[in-house]
């Protein structure tokens, strides 16, 4: 014990049924002798243990440890600026790295494949999990979907984002300048209640906003088609921010977990790094 103390389990019926038999548990112990490499969440003594007595590497601390992390509330935003020219390498699943092989858009291209980078930092950052291992799927809307995770993707000319978290999101980013936003669509896609929303707003600021929120409430739902008439940008289920970057820009994320809401930016091409942003403007 090298001065150490002892612990012994006391094994149920069925524990004791299943172990194997005590020679058989010494010479698994034994084979272990100068193997090394513990760490206390996959190689720890308890895992040691039930290995030798059941033939399993097994540990209900670290599971219990688990489960408390994979409950707590999680909603981050990680925002990136586009960069101009990216060597595409492969990426996970063959169902994304298709999609981005077959843009034949090249901007398109370099954003699509940009913004998955950016998952990738995203999904290990907050949820400690490798994107191969996310079961990342298109649904029957075409809405990428995981496993234990939620994820929504935006990209504009100039900038990405993408929203990680354990419930439903919807996240969308725009340029808050852009010759789009006219007074006109206002009347094409707000109601009294959103043009009230923004009545105190120069007109490019409010569009942004309405139009981000209303992408955002979409993609949360994860309905079939976009109709920015018939999409509520009210919601108090709505957060809307102004980020800069390489200028100015509108972010919204939908979700009914918004008091957990982080702001992180990207930089990076090759190895991306995260830096949590506190300096956002909130709307």
């Amino acid at each position: 014990m090298k001065g150490g103390f002892l612990e012994v389990a006391s094994l149920s019926l069925a524990e004791r049924l299943k172990a194997a038999k005590p020679q058989e548990i010494v010479e698994r112990a034994r084979r272990q002798i100068g193997s090394g490499g513990y760490d206390i969440l996959n190689n720890n003594c308890e895992h040691f243990v039930n290995e030798c007595t059941f033939g399993k590497k097994a540990s209900e601390q670290v599971d219990s440890v688990r489960t408390f992390w994979q409950n707590i509330p999680v909603l981050d935003v990680y925002v990136a600026v586009q960069p101009e020219s990216l060597a595409l390498t492969k990426v996970e699943p063959p169902e994304r790295q298709a999609e981005i092989g077959e843009t034949r858009n090249d901007a398109l291209q370099q954003q699509r494949y940009f913004v998955w980078r950016v998952l990738e930092a995203g999904l290990c950052r907050s949820l400690g999990l490798e994107i191969k291992k996310a079961g990342l799927h298109r649904d029957g809307n075409q809405k990428w979907v995981g496993s234990g995770c939620e994820i929504s993707l935006s990209h504009c000319k100039g900038a990405v984002c993408v929203a990680v978290s354990r419930r439903p999101v919807g996240v969308d980013i725009e340029p808050t300048e852009d010759p789009r936003y006219r007074e006109a669509l206002i009347e094409r896609i707000a109601s009294d209640e959103e043009k009230n929303m923004i009545a105190h707003m120069p007109v490019n600021e409010g569009l942004a906003m309405l139009w981000t929120r209303k992408e955002a409430a979409f993609k949360q739902t994860g309905g079939a088609r976009f109709d920015p008439q018939k999409t509520d940008a009210a919601d108090d289920s709505i957060r809307t921010f102004r980020i800069r970057l390489d200028r100015d820009y509108t972010v919204s994320a939908a979700s009914d977990n918004l008091k957990n809401l982080r702001v992180y930016e990207v930089t990076g091409t090759d190895e991306l790094h995260t830096v949590r942003r506190t300096d956002v403007v909130w709307i």
